[in-house]
């Protein structure tokens, strides 16, 4: 049994706004936050920003249409987590923004009619990652993990 009616509105009621959330998140961060990592192998606030616009933008679309287009052994095609540094790499985090939104409204368009076609209930093969609002929130946080001196203990976001 597929997804219910509401559950499906629930989810696309979440994807459609991640775009301004996202907005809320980063905005107003100083450079040196948006720059910042947990260590040398996971994003920086910056960094998810050019992946989520780049996914979005390609990977995502290429996913969705492929449920549109392909028959039914339907093998996703790969992401590359690192192309928006080249893609983007002369843009601002504003333009950036700008194309996830543009993106994300244009496959919740597809997402629509694949709705529409009842193609919910087809599987196919793809990579998952983390949730990358809560990464942002955690490489933000633990720049101030020496500041909050004794309530340290009590922020577990900062230990995660």
């Amino acid at each position: 049994m597929g997804p219910s009616s509401y559950d499906v509105q629930n989810v696309i009621d979440i994807l459609k706004r991640t775009p301004e959330v996202l907005v809320l998140v980063v905005e107003g961060l100083s450079e040196d936050l948006l720059r910042s990592s947990e260590d040398e192998d996971t994003f920086s606030p910056a960094d998810v920003v050019g992946h989520l616009a780049y996914v979005d933008e390609v990977p995502w679309r290429a996913r969705l249409t492929c449920f549109r287009d392909e028959g039914d052994e339907r093998v996703l095609p790969g992401v590359d987590r690192f192309a928006f540094r080249e893609r983007y790499r002369n843009r601002s985090i504003a333009e950036q923004l700008e194309i996830f939104a543009r993106s994300r409204s244009d496959n919740l368009a597809i997402l629509r009619d694949l709705i529409d076609r009842d193609a919910l209930e087809d599987e196919a093969q793809h990579p998952e990652f983390g949730a990358h609002l809560n990464q942002i929130k955690r490489v933000v946080a633990k720049q101030f993990r020496d500041a909050v001196g004794p309530w340290r203990r009590y922020l577990r976001i900062l230990e995660s």
